[in-house]
């Protein structure tokens, strides 16, 4: 091998150890904001920890742990549901996510759900806004319809992307060599994967991922959490040098 492919090679593989390195800080900081803000009761807390399992989701799905991602995303799904009204756009964003991953664990039954689920809930917001505003709506709230109404042909695309997926699995227009795919239930999906593993090979190259980007958001949690919790620990050695002092 020349030295010049071998330098290659070097860098390669230090830009590969740097990203891991770097997903591993953006998991352990958002591990620490997402304790923190669980501990809290009020709404707003409850919510930054539904942000935080969100980021973690996003940095598990880079890393290809979907399983985790999953976990994840539901977790925050559920905090939302408790805290935000039915047509939050945050609770669009977060079934995004699910089926996203769903589609990259091809599990596409709930990943068709969950897209569903978001276009869902534009739709309500978009009838909301426009009810609200009426004709005369103000700027701001035609640019939030505008904004919605972009995204929903990107999400049915990816609803039609898994949905031929599907279908592809349970062989309705496709064979594995001399192998047929027969229909039946998700499980006898799941069951058939691992015989076909070019076709879902060539399959996920289709599939939509996000590409790695520096999260302002990210930074944002962890400080709030960290500030928050300095200003409790202090409140606390407060309250304990006061009771000391009166004994």
């Amino acid at each position: 091998m020349s030295k010049i492919n071998m330098n290659v090679l070097q860098e390669s593989n230090e830009e590969e150890e740097e990203e891991v390195g770097n997903l591993q800080l953006a998991w352990e900081m958002l591990e620490v904001a997402k304790v923190i803000y669980k501990r809290k009761e009020p709404k707003e807390d409850q919510l930054m920890a539904a942000q935080a399992h969100l980021r973690l989701g996003e940095v598990s799905v880079e890393s290809g742990n979907y399983t985790q991602a999953l976990e994840d995303f539901q977790e925050c799904l559920s905090l939302q549901l408790k805290h935000l009204d039915a047509d939050s756009r945050l609770l669009a964003e977060t079934h995004y996510q699910l089926g996203l991953t769903f589609t990259l664990n091809q599990q596409y039954k709930e990943a068709i759900d969950e897209l569903n689920r978001s276009v869902s809930v534009i739709k309500s917001r978009l009838e909301l806004i426009a009810k609200a505003a009426g004709p005369e709506a103000l700027s701001e709230e035609r640019q939030e319809m505008e904004e919605l109404k972009a995204l929903l042909p990107d999400i049915q695309e990816k609803v039609e992307d898994a949905t031929a997926m599907k279908a592809v699995l349970v062989g309705r227009f496709s064979t594995c060599g001399s192998l047929k795919i027969f229909g039946g239930d998700d499980d006898g999906v799941r069951n058939e994967r691992h015989s076909c593993p070019t076709l879902l090979s060539n399959l996920n190259l289709c599939v939509f991922q996000r590409k790695p980007e520096e999260s302002p958001e990210k930074e944002g949690i962890v400080k709030k959490a960290k500030q928050d919790d300095a200003q409790e620990t202090c409140a606390v050695q407060k309250a304990n040098g006061d009771t000391n002092g009166a004994r």
